[in-house]
């Protein structure tokens, strides 16, 4: 499997990046990481530019993401979303997990199937439903919810260095 994903980040980081490369282990972890530890790209750069700006003016880059397809653990695809649910219900009786909320209850056991299943990359389409995200395309929210469609924005999650090359800067974000 091979994509073009695009990060978000201040240009500090962009540069250091554009320098050094991408480092798994400064990867900031929150509990509401859904797709687990990892370096996290949009499929979409206009949200990697969302993001970039979120505190200040930041920075675009673009990467070439690549895995072997069964390191790759794609919740798009029914099969795949199946079988990590079916694993997540083993992992719930194993450890008993107590989960504060959704995110985190994601965000532990997609890192527990990354490390059994030797995954790589992680991708997955969320809905926008509303806020800021929303505005980039100049839709109104209430035709959203008249519809009953919804914006998508996918996200991809690179727990390995290895499958990041050919890093650019897109552009400064606006």
């Amino acid at each position: 499997m091979e994509l073009i994903g695009y990060h978000g980040t201040s240009k500090y980081n962009g540069t250091l990046i554009l320098k050094q490369g991408f480092d798994i282990t400064k990867c900031v972890i929150r509990d509401n990481n859904w797709l687990g530890k990892g370096i996290y790209f949009f499929a979409d750069k206009r949200y990697a530019n969302w993001w970039a700006n979120i505190k200040s003016k930041g920075m675009v880059l673009s990467s070439h993401i690549r895995c072997r397809d069964n390191e790759l653990l794609d919740l798009d695809n029914h099969d795949d979303t199946v079988n990590f649910l079916r694993q997540c219900s083993e992992y719930q009786k194993r450890f008993n997990y107590n989960y504060k909320d959704v995110h985190q209850f994601a965000n532990v056991f997609i890192d527990l199937y990354k490390t059994e299943f030797d995954i790589s990359v992680v991708m997955r389409t969320f809905p926008v439903d509303g806020g800021s995200f929303v505005k980039l395309y100049d839709v109104d929210k209430n035709i959203i919810r008249l519809t009953g469609m919804s914006l998508h924005q996918k996200q991809i999650c690179v727990s390995r260095k290895e499958c990041v090359f050919d890093v650019k800067e897109e552009r400064y974000a606006d």
